[in-house]
């Protein structure tokens, strides 16, 4: 039909028979040759025509296939949070794996010392907090803020960290205590030094014991000693000079902090690893435990692709602990904000995400008012 079509439309026509005679035999060749190379001529452009038509319906058919597959892929990571909590593994099971790892572990820096340093500039704001709501009467905030309720300056500044594996975090902040220990108790104040209390919780033995060993090193003229497992207190003097001084081993993981008692709770790469009903409960710990209005709560954790490097390397994270949670280290991204929001007595003040060898982590902090 096309090539009827065609030559229906054609300008070419047989020339006209000689008058009063036969058509010329040679007209006649010509108009078959002129018909066949006609037919020829149609039939290449209706071939070209399909194989374009169907190149470009395989084109369209394999984008729309690709943008399907991206838009499913980020609907399944968008998902990953609620797909694989409920499937952690059980804490004795992750304790099992740092365990093993050891002071391997450090090797984690490599993708979450960015979180690190975001989250010790909140505990340096979080320091000074504490340093002027035991300040003595009468001296307030430059700008003029109205102060909530002061503490006695015999109140020890407490710092809490759930998770605290080989102590690095813990030399970092607990360091920036100490650079801040002059501006605190020197320059002619009268105001007594700030006492610091870290207590460190972890549910490997093995990294406890790191961490014992590394902050017995760090404290000058104290000593940490062997305590439970899971649990370590290292008090600071926050004196005009610098260095830290004394150290006790923490009571049992049940009694560890009085209720409203806690300036700081840090929780950086645990909640990851965690059940939702765990890391529910631990939550509700740390609300309990934290300074009304007051108290700060400062997460890190794995978190969804930022750039499309990490977005790719995020779902093969995912499909790793789909397979086995014990190939990630238990570990899996999620969105802190899913636990931590004012159903869970917390006020978020800030988000924002880091982007470290193509991992992506999310640091959140979160007061307990509002």
């Amino acid at each position: 039909m096309r090539v009827a079509a065609i030559r229906g439309t054609g300008a070419r026509t047989a020339a006209p028979p000689a008058t009063g005679g036969s058509p010329s035999p040679t007209n006649g060749r010509a108009a078959a040759a002129a018909d066949a190379a006609a037919n020829a001529t149609a039939e290449a452009a209706a071939d070209a025509a399909d194989e374009a038509t169907a190149k470009a319906a395989a084109d369209a058919a394999d984008e729309a296939t690709a943008r399907s597959a991206v838009d499913g892929t980020a609907a399944w990571l968008g998902g990953a949070a609620t797909l694989f909590v409920d499937g952690a593994l059980p804490a004795e099971a992750v304790g099992r794996i740092y365990d093993g790892m050891g002071a391997w572990q450090d090797l984690e820096a490599l993708y979450t010392d960015a979180a690190a340093a975001a989250v010790a500039e909140q505990f340096k704001g979080a320091h000074r907090l504490a340093v002027a709501l035991r300040a003595p009467p009468g001296k307030a905030p430059a700008d003029g803020r109205a102060m909530p309720r002061r503490l006695p300056a015999s109140e020890p500044f407490r710092v809490v960290e759930a998770g605290c594996g080989t102590g690095r975090l813990a030399l970092r902040v607990l360091g920036e205590v100490s650079a801040a220990a002059p501006a605190a108790g020197g320059g002619g104040s009268t105001a007594a030094p700030l006492t610091v209390e870290y207590l460190g919780l972890e549910v490997s033995e093995t990294m406890a014991d790191i961490t014992r060993e590394r902050l017995a090193k760090a404290v000058a003229g104290g000593s940490v000693q062997r305590g439970t497992p899971q649990s370590l207190r290292v008090v600071l003097q926050d004196a005009s000079a610098p260095g830290w001084v004394g150290a006790s081993v923490g009571r049992a993981a049940d009694a560890l902090v009085a209720p409203g008692s806690v300036d700081v709770f840090v929780v950086t790469y645990v909640l990851d690893a965690m059940p939702e009903a765990r890391i529910r409960a631990l939550l509700a710990q740390a609300r309990m435990a934290l300074r009304p209005h007051t108290g700060l709560l400062l997460v890190a954790c794995l978190s969804f692709g930022a750039t499309p490097f990490a977005d790719a390397l995020t779902a093969a994270w995912v499909a790793a602990y789909g397979i086995s949670p014990a190939l990630v280290c238990g570990c899996r991204p999620l969105e802190a904000e899913a636990f931590v929001n004012p159903a869970s007595g917390f006020a978020v003040r800030g988000v924002h995400y880091v982007t470290q060898m193509g991992l992506t982590s999310q640091v959140l902090v979160a007061t307990t008012e509002g």
